[in-house]
């Protein structure tokens, strides 16, 4: 008995030193027009692009939502308003999907999301009832794409393992930008 104690006293010991799993910004890329993003790095890429934008920025999400007022969520919204006051288009297509002829609680919250952001400059769309939209995919400035598994809520940007890339490519962008031109109608 006592050595099993002293054995769980060690183990949780060691975990007190474990280090933390952290992936720095990827230096590797095919070149220097795709660029893997990975976990919380999505969140400083994505922002930094977002703040750069100069003429337009088109996204297609699958969900949108942030619960209180000081997250890194809230920082991509404002980044998006600001966005709109420096007079770049802002342009979303998001997810309403409903279940058994009932509207689903990430319907819900994306509607609210839509609401605040047409009540500041920015233009919304939803999919159709009966489509789910599953992307996350931004254009920005019809030659740069981010896109891969993020969705733009708190745990995909800052707790959950999350894979996407960003290219600049404009004939990709041109690609993804007829694409969003249909979604969007």
């Amino acid at each position: 008995m006592l050595l099993a104690t002293i054995a769980l006293i060690f183990f949780l010991l060691g975990l007190l030193f474990v280090p933390e799993v952290s992936f720095p910004i990827c230096s590797y890329s095919a070149s220097d027009k795709v660029i893997p993003i990975v976990n919380d790095n999505y969140f400083n890429v994505t922002f930094n692009e977002i703040s750069n934008a100069k003429k337009s920025i088109d996204i297609i999400l699958y969900e949108f939502k942030w619960y209180d007022s000081n997250n890194s969520v809230v920082k991509m919204r404002n980044a998006l308003i600001s966005a709109v006051q420096r007079n770049v288009s802002v342009r979303l297509f998001i997810d309403r999907t409903n279940y058994r002829d009932q509207e689903t609680e990430l319907s819900k919250e994306n509607r609210k999301t839509g609401n605040y952001l047409s009540s500041k400059g920015i233009q919304v769309k939803y999919d159709e009832w009966t489509q789910t939209t599953h992307d996350k995919l931004l254009i920005i400035d019809k030659e740069t794409i981010i896109l891969g598994s993020h969705n733009w809520g708190y745990s995909a940007f800052e707790r959950n393992n999350e894979a996407s890339v960003l290219i600049k490519d404009k004939k990709i962008a041109e690609y993804y930008t007829n694409y969003f031109e249909t979604l969007w109608g």
